[in-house]
């Protein structure tokens, strides 16, 4: 713009000097003075084009070459030469992405794709932040770093927000999207994730089968039309690359939410011959309980086949606690199931594995047999092993406080610990409540069973505990009514025995 200037201020003088009559020398020095401006001017603009042009060429070579040298060089003399062109910036910070230069890569993107700016800026740039947040937040989790969990959801949240901006921009920007529904899934926010997984079923199909797996317990019907997306997709991959584990662990989790634990067992079975991968192990652990637990439904079931499949699940993955909550199942199938799987029990504690879900079935076995002393033992050697499993703590709590000698502090330190790990517990509310009955809490003793009841539903033990409650505190009409309903139950006076859920360990 200056030039232009100065080019139209020069013209304006030559042609008032010639029209006021001015001599003819100075006439002819603005002429020559016009011509000589004009062609630096042009000179410099044509040098300028030819200088970016012989470096853009010689870019599109060195990126065919895979010359990282040559290339850092065009784009840095294509920076200096066109300073404000975004898509140089751009290019620029993608390569120095590609050569794990983050910190120079995230200097170049500041101001392509600022939150603050209403601007859209570049999608591509957006999408490069939003993989540098994501890659951090990542990073943090696998070392734990302290307060990573909260740095994390703040990492993650900034990373949604870089992939809206993204897909505004550039609504076919696939990559982004497939991201988005990956962070809202891993954040859990699960109806915004599900329209975004099924736009990218085609590119991803793995995060419909999550979506699906979360799904199941309330909303089986719209889990199993997202298996339907993503099944077809996900074997077409999986086909291409079958040593792909994550393609495998997918398509199996696609057959057991669909019933066909068979099939996820003889795909897994096949992937863990070639790769003894841990999470292939886990998972053939996890089908082969399933399996199991469909066998124990049958109206008469096959023993011989049950123990088959315990003995193959123990080999593979004897720790699965899927496969140890098949075993307290067996328990009740006799007293051939129960004498073959306290065996396993036994091998178990002999090679030193799980011995806090061990002892926990040891224990509830033992209170099926009506042993209470074994029984006791038993719970407070899985507590001893692991002190963070809810189960144990509450089971535990139960014999403190109902079988000699009674502990009831200890009893109630235990059922706390319980409730804590595990609030919306019913159970672990039901056993707290019983010994605040036992200690005289009346008031604490009612806000448990109260809670218990309207999980639960009607049973004597809980009635009998807020009529005794309701009695101390002078209520006689609800101790009435608690103890009409209490003398119409029967109470089979065992304390919980919750499926096993390893926990906190």
């Amino acid at each position: 713009m200056a030039n232009q200037a100065s080019q139209t201020g020069l013209t304006s003088l030559l042609i008032g000097r010639i029209y006021t009559g001015g001599s003819r020398w100075l006439v002819m020095v603005a002429i020559l003075f016009f011509s000589v401006s004009f062609m630096i001017i042009g000179f410099f603009a044509f040098s300028s084009t030819v200088e970016s042009s012989f470096y853009t060429t010689n870019l599109e070579k060195a990126f065919k070459e895979g010359d990282g040298k040559r290339v850092e060089l065009c784009l840095d003399a294509l920076m200096a030469l066109e300073p404000d062109n975004p898509s140089i910036r751009l290019q620029f910070a993608m390569f120095l992405e590609s050569q794990k230069r983050f910190p120079e890569a995230a200097a170049l993107l500041d101001g392509l794709a600022s939150l603050d700016d209403e601007y859209q800026g570049f999608d591509q740039a957006h999408l490069i932040i939003a993989k540098r947040l994501l890659s951090v937040a990542k990073k943090g989790s696998e070392l734990k770093l302290n307060d990573y969990e909260s740095k994390n959801s703040e990492l993650k949240s900034k990373a949604v927000k870089h992939l809206v901006r993204a897909l505004a921009g550039n609504p076919k920007n696939i990559e982004a999207r497939a991201d988005l529904a990956e962070t809202l899934l891993e954040t859990g926010q699960i109806n915004q994730a599900i329209p975004q997984a099924i736009a990218v079923v085609s590119l991803r199909p793995e995060l419909c089968v999550r979506l699906a797996r979360i799904l199941v317990p309330t909303q089986k019907q719209k889990a199993l039309d997202l298996l339907a997306l993503a099944e077809a997709p996900l074997r077409a991959k999986l086909k291409q690359n079958p040593g792909n584990e994550e393609l495998v662990r997918a398509v199996a989790d696609i057959n057991v939410l669909q019933t066909k634990y068979l099939e996820a067992m003889e795909l897994l079975s096949a992937a863990l011959a070639a790769n003894q991968s841990d999470s292939l192990r886990q998972d053939l652990g996890s089908a082969i309980a399933f399996q199991m637990g469909a066998i124990l439904n049958k109206p008469n079931p096959d023993l011989g086949e049950y123990l088959a499949l315990l003995k193959k699940g123990l080999d593979i993955d004897p720790t699965n606690p899927l496969i140890l909550q098949r075993m307290e199942d067996g328990l009740k199938m006799g007293n051939e199931a129960a004498n073959a799987i306290n065996s396993k029990l036994e091998e178990l504690l002999a090679k030193g594995l799980v011995p806090d879900l061990v002892h926990l079935l040891l224990g509830t076995e033992a209170h099926r047999k009506s042993r209470p002393d074994l029984a006791r033992v038993h719970f407070e050697l899985a507590y001893q092993a692991n002190p963070k499993l809810p189960n144990v703590c509450n089971n535990l709590a139960w014999y403190l406080s109902n079988e000699s000698p009674r502990d009831l502090k200890r009893a109630l330190e235990l059922s706390a610990q319980a409730v804590i790990m595990d609030p919306s517990n019913p159970q672990f509310r039901e056993t707290r409540g019983q010994i605040h009955v036992l200690m005289g809490q009346w008031k604490e003793a009612i806000v448990d069973l109260e809670y218990a009841l309207s999980k639960l539903g009607s049973m004597k033990s809980i009635h009998l505990g807020l009529a005794t409650s309701y009695r101390q505190l002078g209520d006689t009409k609800l101790t009435e009514i608690h103890q009409g309903q209490a003398d119409k139950q029967k109470d089979l006076n065992l304390p919980t025995v919750p499926k096993i859920r390893k926990t906190g360990s």
